[in-house]
């Protein structure tokens, strides 16, 4: 108990400590409240003794005065106490509640890849609620039942020290059923926080991914798994119910063998005339106020574990070290003058599997610089690199001549603005998200941004037009029109430089080109980052850095990278040849479709009958094309979007172990036989399929035997 009582109080000690003078007050009035308790306990001697049975009516008045004053003022200063109370109380709050969302603010993108929603979100709504009741029972409950211990022991070695050893031994008899469960009842306040944890963090889960549960009928095997968690958390709280029942249900059994045991030796002291009956009864008073305060600890014992268990797991955020704390002696960033230099950068999301490797690079001022190349090249680590979401493990980035960790954070984001690929917009109005960077832009300066990504139109036919509420992340807008008005808010900043990440992944090429348009025009002059897979998303750079395996391979304009023929030149061309309309059918000239190994075989007739069977298939973010296992009849190519390659390893647990984007295929084998899958396809990004199928081929190919053939060796090459 005293432990968990250390801790507690070592831990908000400093919270404590800036209200010295109301702390202070606080306990002054605790001492009151303790010494009116045992005041009226000693009372029932003088009473007795010296006043009733000597039949003196001065004393009686007088102690009866000194009671009725007594307790007046008693209720004074207990409600003024209670008062202070709360505010130490709330003091201690504001200052945990504050720090911990200080801290998280603080800390790079490594913390919130370890812990999920649930896990912080806990923190403030299932453990400082825990510390709240644990400080108002120790601040009041504890602090006087404590105190009330001492000064009653010493008390009763006044009266007699016999009875008083029984009276010792039997509370330190009562502390120990604490003393046998404490162990226990720590064990399961864990577990069970944990469990909360866990349901909160798969709630949340589930709420976000209705769609793919729907769609995938993967309700049952929802409801089992909640059901699960519900049997798991039953059967805690039933254990941790019990043991903090324990707690406090010995300690009483205890306490009235103590009570008989005095009574009992008491009386027979009474009866050998070595105590009077005044003494016997303020001693009972005195040891049964002493017994009351003991119980009060070990009724408040279960609430003080739970206290420290919740202290223990927010002080493990509050003690994680602020790796992206910003130094207050900071250089004020003035701006980029000359340009941003990555000088041998290495880095890796851990230690084993860098990313970017010995990069170095030069952003010069004032220019439009693209990071082109595959999924998973590094070119989007780059971009976190650039906003100090992590540092280099090894390496300098500079701005100007300041190394990017001294440079102060604050000053550098004024004058920056970020377009992710996956926009996130708040739960307020339209009007309000596109405010976000600039409160202060007027209403000709908002729509002349909604228009510059073509997005105007579109909110004018929302139902209250800029001030819809945008709802849950933006479930009540299409996606294309979270895309522009995430964008809208970037281009109403007045940025001097300005990353794009992946902005036009989830834009039909028609709404691309009018995008990256809107982006020049707005940012001329001045400092743009973009990452792209697409090439020609970013053709029009002023410098294009090619990244593979995080390292830079090509570097140039578009059409200095052309003339290379290398690495660039190669992406450009297997993302060319497909169209995409606005209602999001798509195609692929025949010329493209030759460049398939298996296709390069065929006469371009033949390639254009093969074209106009290709069907267009949309897949949304997180579903399936196919699961591994599954009999296919179909081959696929990706005309726009990003999908993910997983196979089950020995432990039946999925690995990644590619990720493809435009221009790429997959499942050609099934244009030759039933072969079961041998991977799963998942969706990254909204994306636009063509399809074909063996029974849509095999047609074309019986009418030219030496062209079947070729294209069976292909594919059983390839298999």
């Amino acid at each position: 108990m005293c432990s968990v009582m250390l801790y507690l109080y070592k831990s908000v000690m400093p919270y404590l400590a800036r209200s010295k003078r109301m702390l202070f007050f606080f306990l002054m009035a605790l001492l009151f409240e303790l010494s009116f308790e045992y005041f009226t306990s000693l009372s029932i001697k003088y009473l007795i003794d010296d006043a009733i049975t000597p039949r003196n009516m001065t004393v009686f008045i007088v102690l009866l005065l000194a009671l009725l004053i007594g307790g007046i003022l008693n209720l004074v200063v207990g409600v003024g106490g209670d008062y202070l109370m709360s505010k130490l109380n709330e003091t201690i709050l504001l200052g945990l509640r504050k720090d911990l969302y200080d801290k998280t603010q603080k800390l790079s993108a490594h913390f919130y890849s370890k812990y999920r929603v649930g896990d912080i979100v806990g923190r403030f709504t299932i453990d400082i609620p825990a510390v709240e009741h644990a400080n108002l029972q120790s601040l009041s409950i504890l602090i006087v039942s404590a105190l009330s211990t001492v000064v009653g022991t010493i008390l009763l070695f006044t009266f007699d020290w016999k009875l008083s050893l029984i009276a010792v031994v039997g509370i330190a008899a009562m502390f120990l059923p604490q003393k046998l469960l404490n162990k226990k009842a720590h064990h399961y306040n864990e577990e069970y926080l944990e469990v909360v944890e866990k349901f909160s963090n798969n709630m949340n889960e589930e709420m976000k991914t209705y769609k793919i549960i729907r769609g995938f009928r993967l309700q049952e095997s929802m409801k089992r798994r909640f059901e699960k968690q519900l049997r798991t958390w039953f059967a805690l709280g039933v254990k941790k119910s019990f043991i903090h029942s324990n707690l406090e249900r010995l300690p009483i059994m205890v306490l009235s063998v103590v009570n008989a045991s005095i009574l009992g030796v008491g009386g027979y002291f009474t009866f050998q005339g070595t105590m009077t009956v005044g003494e016997l009864l303020a001693f009972y008073s005195v040891f049964d106020t002493l017994g009351l305060a003991v119980i009060s600890i070990m009724e408040v014992a279960p609430d003080l574990i739970e206290g420290e268990v919740s202290m223990k797991r927010i002080n493990e955020v509050l003690e994680l070290p602020s790796d992206m704390e910003e130094d207050e002696d900071a250089e004020k960033s003035g701006g980029m003058k000359k340009q941003i230099a990555f000088e041998e950068v290495t880095f890796g999301y851990s230690e084993a599997a860098p990313v970017i490797r010995d990069m170095s690079l030069t952003i010069p001022a004032g220019s439009y610089v693209a990071l082109v190349g595959n999924s998973g090249s590094g070119k989007s680590t780059l971009i976190q690199l650039l906003m100090r979401f992590y540092d280099p493990q090894r390496g300098t980035i500079r701005i100007d001549d300041h190394d990017l960790r001294d440079v102060r954070l604050s000053e550098l984001f004024k004058r920056t603005g970020v377009i992710f690929q996956e926009p996130y917009l708040f739960h307020a109005t339209v009007r309000d998200n596109l405010l976000i960077g600039n409160p202060d832009a007027s209403e000709e300066e908002t729509v002349a941004a909604a228009r510059a990504v073509e997005a105007h139109e579109a909110i004018l036919q929302l139902p209250e037009g800029y001030d819809t509420w945008i709802e849950n992340d933006g479930a009540n807008l299409s996606v294309h029109l979270r895309n522009r008005i995430s964008i809208a808010r970037t281009l109403l900043r007045a940025n001097e430089l300005t990353f794009l990440d992946e902005v036009a992944a989830s834009l039909d090429p028609e709404s691309e080109a009018s995008l990256n348009s809107a982006l020049i025009q707005a940012h001329k002059g001045k400092t743009v980052i973009a990452a792209s897979h697409r090439p020609k998303t970013v053709s029009q750079a002023d410098l294009i850095y090619f990244i593979e395996k995080g390292q830079i391979v090509e570097e140039g304009s578009h059409v200095e990278l052309m003339a290379l023929q290398g690495a660039y030149y190669e992406l450009w061309n297997k993302q060319q040849g497909f169209h995409l309309s606005q209602d999001g059918e798509a195609s692929i000239d025949p010329v493209r479709l030759k460049q398939l190994p298996f296709f390069s075989y065929m006469d371009n007739t033949l390639l254009n009958e093969i074209s106009g069977f290709l069907a267009t298939e949309q897949i949304r973010t997180g579903h399936y094309v196919f699961r591994q296992g599954e009999t296919g009849n179909k081959m696929y190519i990706i005309a726009r979007g990003k999908m993910e390659v997983s196979k089950l390893n020995e432990e039946g647990i999925a690995q990644v172990v590619a990720v493809l984007q435009d221009g790429d295929h997959f499942g050609e084998i099934a244009l030759l036989m039933d072969a079961p899958r041998n991977a799963d396809l998942k969706a990254l990004t909204d994306c636009t399929l063509l399809s074909l199928t063996r029974k849509q081929l095999l047609p074309l190919l019986d009418r030219n035997e030496e062209m079947k053939a070729r294209l069976y060796r292909s594919l059983i090459e390839r298999s």
